[in-house]
C-alpha cells in the first residue's frame, strides 16, 4: 500500500500527463479554426510541467495553486464545454435525443475536428479525477474547494454561452435566407419585404422574430449565412428563395429537423419531409406557356436563354412540351450571365424566321438584351417569369410571360408600404403563404414539422396551392402576363 508522498508523486504525474493529452488534442482541433498556430496551445503543459518541478524542489504553495487553477482552465473550458459540451454531446446528444432540446447545434466539420473534441473531453475527464487525487493529498481543503467552484461555476457560464435549440418558447426565430446583393437581390429584396409584410399582418398568440441572411452569389456565402441561422441565431423554420441557394440549404434543414420552405423551381429541393418548395415547377409554367403560344398561333420558337438552374428547369421543360405541340424550336442559343453582345445570335435567331423569340436572363444581361433585341426592331418577345424583373419594361412592350396568379389586395397593400421597391410577382405571393403556413403551424402547438408534412392544400396571396401527399413540391396555375405602357399586368381572359 502506498503512503501519502507516493500517492502525491503517481497522482501528480498522472493528472500532468492527463492534462497534457487534453492539450494535445485541443489544440488539434482548434487548428480547423486558427490554423497551425493554435498547435502554441501546448506551451501551457511547459508551464504546468515547471510548476510541479517547483512544487516538488520547494513545497512552495503558489506552485500548486497555480498548477491547480490553470489545470482547472484546461479542463473546464478545453474539456468539458469545448470538448465535450459543444463536440461529443452536439454530435451525439442530438443523434440519439433529437427531441430533448438540450444540445447545442453544430455546423458539420471534418472527422478530425470531431474525434479531437471527443478525445479531449475523455482526456480531460482523467484528469479532473487525477487532480483530484494529487491534491486531496496535500492537506489543504481550500485547494480543493476553490478549483472545484471554479470548474462548476466556469462549465455553466461556458455552456450557457454556447447556447442550445431551446430558446425562449414565446419568441419563434424564423430564418429568411435570400440574395440581396448581386443580380438576383431585386428578387431578395421583394422577398424579405413580402414576408415582412405577412408577419405584421399576422396576429398571433405567439411572438415571431425574422432573421435575414444574405445568400450571397456563391455556394461559400450560402453556406456561411445558412449556418449562421442554424447555428448562431437557432432559427426554428426557414423560408428561403432562389433555387441555387436552396440546393445548399436543403441538408442543413434536414440534419437539423427544420422546416424549409423554398420559393426555388427546383423540384429536386423539395423531399416532402422538412424541405418544400412553394413556386409553380418548370412543368406548370412551360404547359401554361404553351397554351398561350397556341392560342396566339405561334409554331416557331427562338430561345435565347441564360445559363442558371432555375432557366435551366425552364428550358428542359419547355422543350419537352414542345415536343407535345405541332410548334417547334427553331433556334437556341445558351450564354453566360457575364455576355453583353448578343447582335450575332439576335441575327441568327432572325433568320430562322421565329414566330416569337423566348428570352431568359437575370440583368444586367436581360435588360442589355431587351434593348438589343428593340435595337433590331424584334418586339414578338416573351418569356418564362424573366420579364418580371425586368428594370427597363419600356423595352419590352408588348411582350408576354407567365408569372404567378397575384391576390390584388397583397399588391396594393405592398405597393403602398413599399413604394420604392418593384412588386416581383413571381416571389412575394409565395414568400407572403409560405410564412403564413409556417406559423399556422407554430400556432397550432404542433410539431412544426408534422404539421408541414400535413399540408397538401392552402388558400392565401397565391390563390389556391396544392401538395400530393409525401411530394415535396406545392404547385399552382401560373397566369398569363403582359406589358403595355411600361407596366406588367395580368392579361384578361
Amino acid at each position: 500500500m502506498m503512503n501519502t508522498a507516493q500517492e502525491r508523486h503517481l497522482f501528480a504525474r498522472l493528472s500532468f500527463a492527463a492534462l497534457a493529452l487534453t492539450l494535445v488534442f485541443t489544440s488539434l482541433r482548434h487548428v480547423y479554426r486558427f490554423g497551425w498556430v493554435a498547435l502554441a496551445f501546448n506551451l501551457v503543459t511547459v508551464l504546468l510541467l515547471l510548476m510541479l518541478l517547483w512544487y516538488r524542489s520547494t513545497r512552495h504553495s503558489l506552485a500548486v495553486w497555480i498548477y491547480a487553477l490553470v489545470g482547472t482552465w484546461v479542463v473546464t473550458g478545453f474539456g468539458l464545454v469545448d470538448g465535450l459540451w459543444a463536440g461529443t454531446l452536439s454530435l451525439y446528444g442530438r443523434y440519439f435525443f433529437p427531441n430533448a432540446g438540450i444540445f447545442p447545434r453544430s455546423a458539420p466539420r471534418p472527422f478530425g475536428f470531431e474525434a479531437a473534441a471527443i478525445l479531449a473531453s475523455v482526456t480531460s475527464v482523467f484528469a479532473l479525477y487525477y487532480g483530484f487525487r494529487f491534491l486531496r493529498t496535500i492537506s489543504r481543503p481550500l485547494l480543493l474547494i476553490v478549483p472545484l467552484v471554479v470548474i462548476i461555476a466556469g462549465s455553466a457560464w461556458g455552456i450557457s454561452q454556447k447556447g442550445s435549440i431551446a430558446g425562449s418558447d414565446d419568441v419563434i426565430r424564423i430564418g429568411v435566407i435570400v440574395p440581396t446583393h448581386g443580380p438576383a437581390a431585386p428578387l431578395g429584396r421583394a422577398f424579405v419585404r413580402a414576408v415582412e409584410l405577412a408577419k405584421d399582418k399576422r396576429a398571433t398568440h405567439r411572438r415571431y422574430e425574422l432573421v435575414i441572411a444574405d445568400s450571397g452569389t456563391s455556394p461559400k456565402e450560402t453556406r456561411a449565412s445558412i449556418e449562421r441561422l442554424v447555428y448562431q441565431n437557432n432559427v426554428k423554420a426557414i423560408v428561403g428563395g432562389i433555387s441555387l441557394s436552396g440546393q445548399i440549404v436543403k441538408p442543413y434543414a434536414t440534419a437539423e429537423r427544420i422546416p424549409h420552405l423554398c420559393v426555388c423551381s427546383v423540384q429536386a429541393i423539395g423531399d416532402g419531409v422538412f424541405n418544400f418548395t412553394n413556386i409553380p415547377l418548370p412543368e406548370d409554367e412551360s404547359r401554361r406557356w404553351m397554351e398561350e403560344a397556341q392560342r396566339r398561333g405561334i409554331r416557331k420558337i427562338a430561345i435565347l436563354a441564360q445559363t442558371y438552374p432555375s432557366i435551366d428547369g425552364h428550358i428542359r421543360a419547355l422543350t419537352k412540351e414542345v415536343t407535345r405541340s405541332d410548334a417547334r424550336i427553331v433556334y437556341a442559343n445558351r450564354f453566360p450571365a457575364s455576355t453583353t453582345d448578343f447582335r450575332t445570335m439576335i441575327d441568327e435567331a432572325r433568320r430562322a424566321g421565329p414566330d416569337v423569340y423566348m428570352i431568359e436572363a437575370f440583368n444586367p444581361a436581360l435588360d442589355i438584351l431587351g434593348k438589343q433585341l428593340s435595337d433590331a426592331g424584334i418586339h414578338n418577345v416573351a418569356s418564362i417569369v424573366a420579364l418580371a424583373i425586368s428594370e427597363r419594361k419600356d423595352l419590352f412592350e408588348g411582350a408576354w410571360y407567365t408569372d404567378s396568379s397575384v391576390d390584388d389586395d397583397l399588391r396594393a397593400r405592398f405597393e403602398a408600404k413599399y413604394p420604392d421597391t418593384p412588386f416581383v410577382a413571381h416571389m412575394i405571393p409565395y414568400a407572403y403563404d409560405s410564412f403564413n403556413i409556417l406559423v399556422d403551424g407554430f400556432e397550432s402547438r404542433r410539431d412544426i414539422g408534422d404539421y408541414v408534412r400535413g399540408v397538401t392544400r392552402h388558400t392565401g396571396a397565391a390563390g389556391t396551392i396544392e401538395r400530393a401527399a409525401g411530394s415535396g413540391n406545392f404547385r399552382s396555375r401560373p397566369a398569363v402576363w403582359v406589358i403595355t405602357n411600361g407596366k406588367a399586368h395580368i392579361a384578361k381572359g
